[in-house]
């Protein structure tokens, strides 16, 4: 039984693209991931043998294993050019490698459980002395200070840049830098701190940026409607001004991480 997508000739025009950028505005069901799968197959199949990478990045990690199980599927071992991968897996990635060249101390450990991360704000608030009375905040005003803290990030706003205008102000950026302080001491990152150190790692240091460049002939990105300001900041570095092979997949109604700070 022949089960192969049959794909329309517009979406045939998008899987043979090659050279250039590309910008694909698409809704839920459409066949949106099955053609960006498609034309990374196409592409691989075209070029077997040689040396340059494509780089993939989505939103969820089933997403991105999807993906790549049907690559191989379809090319075998050439899928191993194909680097499919999370924002945040990706910038992993990039700090255990090379992280040390902006003081990112290894072995790096990632604070991914909320829970986690609301412990360490309290105990930064008690060794910042703004626990009143030694008392942290009821857990709800603790999560919204969190979720304060993430929204700066990614923003790529750092603590010395947070206005202290008001009182308030002055006490979020305490709050914030003394959280900083427990996640260094403890070699540790959120996942937000993914993000925002990974663009200053390609700021601060353009050749590590070059190195990707060079690695990856073409950058596709999938549900771009839901990057961040610092998810978007970090695909310029990554591109900079002689990257133009970069595919956009983006559905404008449809934005399920807003929430997050979503707004490119």
């Amino acid at each position: 039984m022949n089960t192969a997508i049959q794909f329309t000739e517009e979406q045939e025009r998008i899987i043979n693209f090659d050279e250039g950028s590309l910008l694909v505005q698409a809704g839920p069901g459409s066949g949106k991931t099955a053609v960006l799968t498609q034309r990374i197959i196409r592409i691989l199949k075209s070029t077997a043998g040689q040396t340059f990478k494509i780089l993939t990045l989505t939103f969820t990690t089933k997403a991105a294993e999807n993906m790549r199980q049907r690559i191989e599927e379809k090319i075998g071992e050439e899928w191993r050019r194909a680097t499919i991968s999370t924002f945040h897996a990706f910038c992993l990635d990039v700090l255990r490698h090379y992280g040390d060249h902006i003081d990112v101390r290894q072995p790096l450990s990632v604070y991914e459980q909320r829970e986690d991360r609301l412990a360490l704000l309290a105990k930064a608030l008690v060794q910042e002395g703004l626990a009143v009375n030694g008392n942290r905040p009821d857990d709800r005003q603790l999560a919204n200070l969190l979720d304060k803290i993430g929204e700066r990030k990614r923003d790529l706003v750092l603590p010395a840049a947070v206005s202290t205008a008001k009182e308030e102000e002055i006490y979020f950026k305490a709050a914030y830098a003394g959280y900083n302080r427990q996640l260094e001491l403890h070699h540790g990152v959120d996942f937000d701190d993914l993000l925002l150190l990974t663009y200053r790692l390609f700021l601060e240091a353009p050749r590590i940026a070059r190195h990707y460049r060079r690695m990856y002939r073409y950058i596709l990105i999938d549900e771009a409607q839901d990057t961040s300001r610092a998810q978007y900041e970090i695909l310029k570095l990554l591109c900079g001004d002689e990257q133009r092979n970069v595919m956009i997949v983006a559905d404008a109604d449809q934005s399920i991480y807003h929430y997050a700070g979503a707004n490119e």
